[in-house]
């Protein structure tokens, strides 16, 4: 007897119990996750896309820097965009808690800045604050959603529960 046929007669018998679906408003709220972590990929994507812009024109700032999509990374970034091609004016315009010196951050900042690679850089840029915009947009929807649902089911923030002798404290998500 294969899988299938033995369920089949357990189902028939009454011995199966129906499979645990979630309320509605916790269905929603774990879509809404699922799709902002799809978000966040292709912002990261996108991070990809100008990193190898950057090593196309032989910049390697994303190499000395801890974070391009920082502030000074996107500092660097819009300045380049901007048609800044000294490398010291663009190594001045990093943040004060940068661990890297200036000069390294110059020298890293040297390369060929050809209009194609710019041309990818800029798209990629821009996709990227898309995405971080889109993200913004999902979690006003999560935080909306989840009001109303508090307000409406009663499980919202600051309920308490009982739990095997643990005192539990629950909070918005």
């Amino acid at each position: 007897m294969s899988d299938c046929q033995w369920l089949r007669y357990l189902h028939s018998m009454g011995l199966l119990r129906a499979s645990f679906r979630p309320p509605g408003f916790i269905c929603a709220i774990r879509s809404l996750w699922r799709h902002r972590g799809s978000l966040i990929q292709m912002a990261a994507e996108h991070v990809l896309h100008m990193q190898k812009a950057l090593d196309q024109m032989n910049l390697q700032i994303h190499r000395v820097l801890n974070d391009l999509t920082g502030l000074s990374g996107f500092r660097i970034l819009d300045a380049i965009l901007a048609g800044e091609r000294d490398p010291v004016t663009l190594a001045r315009l990093c943040h004060g808690g940068v661990k890297s010196s200036e000069d390294t951050i110059a020298k890293s900042l040297e390369g060929d800045y050809r209009p194609e690679h710019l041309f990818a850089l800029r798209q990629s840029l821009a996709a990227f604050h898309y995405y971080q915009q889109l993200v913004v947009e999902v979690d006003q929807e999560n935080s909306t959603s989840t009001r109303q649902s508090g307000d409406s089911d009663n499980c919202g923030a600051n309920r308490t529960q009982t739990n095997q002798g643990f005192r539990i404290s629950t909070a918005q998500v």
